[in-house]
């Protein structure tokens, strides 16, 4: 059963034993904290010149393929893991354009979507984008929201907004048998799924499975969120999400 509280979880006991994972096989070589940033982004610190015109360009495109003409973003910044000591070769580059929503329309729930809609888009259209092997992941971010990154660097004004401390990252330490394990078990869960979507042909038992995974998704994301928010960067809940990204397990989740 994959419903209950977001913070929950036990251990499950598969009717297909072939598709339970066990926490011993899950892999967490790829969370080590770095000595250093990325050379290739931040040679001696600094962001790569040609990194950022790069990444102003890619922002100055999409905005303008939006056809807004009476209002101007307010930023564009690079912020999560590849601003940070815990950059890995799985690491994006998070590039936010910062927007005042109310300026755009005063449905600032109307804007939300409809800027949610265009950069899964472009993201999807764009998936080859890269920067050194890097990934560029585009989101539009209102004025409003906040980001608790602790890594935050501001393209237009070519300097940081938080710069990022090495002792702020904690090595995953004992909480590595935690992560594992609830790792085996949202894997199990997504294995289950999959199984179960392509046992059958029958529409009434496959809605009752994409519900399922909806459900899944939306725990998955209150879980990192909390742990975020508590925890930061390298909190159980958001180590657990990002096992599942490099594995491959939530985009499996996300095509169900």
């Amino acid at each position: 059963e994959i419903n209950g509280d977001v913070n929950s979880y036990a251990h499950v006991v598969s009717e297909n034993d072939e598709s339970e994972v066990e926490s011993s096989e899950v892999k967490l070589d790829s969370f080590k904290k770095q000595p250093s940033l990325n050379k290739k982004i931040w040679p001696n610190n600094k962001l790569n010149s040609k990194v950022r015109l790069r990444l102003l360009d890619i922002s100055d495109k999409f905005w303008d393929s939006l056809n807004i003409t009476w209002y101007h973003p307010k930023d564009a910044i690079i912020t999560g893991s590849i601003c940070n000591y815990n950059w890995s070769k799985f690491s994006d580059i998070d590039l936010h354009i910062i927007v005042d929503f109310s300026k755009v329309d005063k449905r600032t729930e109307f804007v939300k979507e409809f800027f949610d809609s265009e950069k899964n888009n472009f993201n999807s259209q764009h998936q080859d984008l890269k920067i050194f092997g890097f990934p560029i992941e585009l989101y539009v971010q209102d004025i409003s929201e906040v980001n608790i990154s602790t890594g935050m660097y501001s393209l237009y004004k070519n300097k940081w907004i938080k710069e990022p401390d090495s002792k702020n990252i904690k090595e995953i330490g004992l909480n590595k048998y935690e992560i594992k394990e609830k790792s085996a078990y949202f894997m199990t869960c997504i294995d289950e799924l999959k199984d179960e979507f392509n046992s059958t042909d029958d529409d009434a038992k496959l809605r009752k499975i994409l519900r399922k995974a909806q459900s899944l998704k939306l725990r998955i994301k209150r879980m990192r969120k909390n742990d975020l928010e508590k925890n930061g960067e390298m909190s159980i809940g958001n180590i657990v999400f990002k096992t599942l990204r490099r594995t491959e397990y939530m985009g499996d989740l996300l095509h169900l």
